[in-house]
């Protein structure tokens, strides 16, 4: 019901469908996980200085100084950056994979952004997924906004200012 009446409503910006559906992606069944998922493991390494590192940095709110706190003097470490963009601008993870060797998984729902992402970040644990990441199994519609090339959205859980 309200999907008809979305629709009935028409965005002012095209929509496209994109599925929340992690069954589609590989690595769901534990015989897939098994096969892709590389094993790492941390290893301690040299004590690092905010200096030393500042040319990486790329975080919104500095979110990445204060894992910095928590992980420097570790190298070789994993992570999950949803809503990864295209790899760098505002990535919460890049210093991490620059300066630790830290590697992982990054989740991107725009399709030109998760293709930067993989241009950007090719030496990751595996190919950035170009999906969704919702509680349950859904269908939903992708918003792209021409004008501000990162406002981008799922139409469903949009602001109302968008």
């Amino acid at each position: 019901m309200v999907l008809m009446d979305l629709r009935r409503k028409a965005p002012p910006v095209p929509l496209s469908s994109v599925s929340c559906d992690v069954a589609k992606h590989p690595a769901s069944s534990s015989t897939a996980r098994s096969s892709w998922l590389p094993k790492t493991h941390v290893e301690r390494c040299p004590l690092k200085t905010l200096e030393q590192i500042e040319p990486d940095r790329r975080s919104q709110q500095k979110e990445d100084l204060v894992l910095f706190e928590i992980f420097n003097g570790f190298c070789g470490g994993t992570y999950i950056e949803m809503g990864a963009l295209d790899g760098v601008f505002l990535s919460n993870s890049y210093v991490f994979n620059k300066q630790f060797d830290f590697k992982g998984l990054l989740i991107e729902l725009t399709p030109k952004k998760a293709e930067l992402a993989q241009k950007n970040r090719p030496n990751e644990l595996t190919d950035v997924v170009n999906a969704a990441v919702c509680s349950e199994k859904k269908d939903l519609h992708w918003v792209e906004n021409e004008n501000r090339d990162n406002i981008n959205g799922v139409w469903e859980v949009r602001s109302k200012l968008f």
